[in-house]
């Protein structure tokens, strides 16, 4: 939950600045958000991997630090790229009342997405539950677009 809190309040504007700089076409506002989101959450994939086996480490598991790491990281890239993708494409539609309801709802549901894929890390988690719980949150996320 920190790596995340640090990802999202830290690293999240820095990427947007960068990326997002000089918005545009709902192409390239889609493009610059799946790079911006995917980037994001790589690092945060990555650094929350390290703090549980850290964690596992000191309650004297043998795990190697970045044991799953860059696994986590990959898995964050690809499911939270083109959720940042889905949320640069709508960032010029017509109605702000709408897209901003719609942000809102894909935060909400992008956040659940994370708690799901942490508690999927739990040593005593239900997977075929929170595999469930993770395809309808999918599924919501792009009924979101349509």
């Amino acid at each position: 939950m920190g790596v995340g809190a640090l990802s999202m309040g830290i690293g999240g504007p820095a990427l947007e600045n960068i990326i997002l700089k000089n918005a545009g076409t709902r192409g390239a506002n889609a493009l610059k958000g799946l790079l911006t989101e995917g980037t994001q959450e790589f690092g945060e994939g990555y650094g929350q991997q390290m703090a549980e086996n850290y964690g596992q480490q000191q309650a004297g598991q043998n795990v190697g630090l970045t044991d799953n790491a860059l696994g986590q990281a990959v898995t964050g890239m690809v499911i939270g790229g083109p959720v940042g993708g889905l949320v640069g494409g709508l960032g010029r539609v017509r109605n702000p009342e709408k897209v901003s309801a719609n942000q809102e709802k894909l935060n909400d549901l992008m956040s659940q997405n994370q708690t799901l894929q942490d508690q999927m890390q739990e040593p005593n988690a239900d997977q075929t539950m929170l595999a469930e719980q993770l395809r309808q949150n999918s599924l919501a996320i792009a009924n979101l677009e349509s």
